[in-house]
């Protein structure tokens, strides 16, 4: 459940997940890919072009991101988490 709201919540990473304990694996991947399909929405992706200054806020609840790995790698990155 989340805590702020006590809705029930699902997290997984759909990249990592092998299966769903207790399903057949045809039920199972079958779940997973329409979840993947929820989740994962070319149309509502964001695609941050960083630029000097840039500020970038998401709410780790309820989004699904990942580090595109398109800057230099001796720049540096600074990570604030904010609870």
């Amino acid at each position: 459940n989340a805590k702020e709201t006590g809705r029930k919540a699902l997290y997984f990473d759909p990249n990592k997940i092998l299966y769903v304990d207790g399903l057949k694996e045809a039920e199972s991947d079958a779940l997973i890919a329409e979840l993947k399909g929820y989740m994962i929405q070319p149309g509502a992706e964001y695609c941050h072009k960083w630029r000097k200054g840039d500020i970038v806020i998401w709410d780790n609840r309820c989004s699904y991101h990942r580090a595109a790995g398109d800057y230099p790698p001796e720049e540096d990155r600074i990570h604030w988490r904010v609870s």
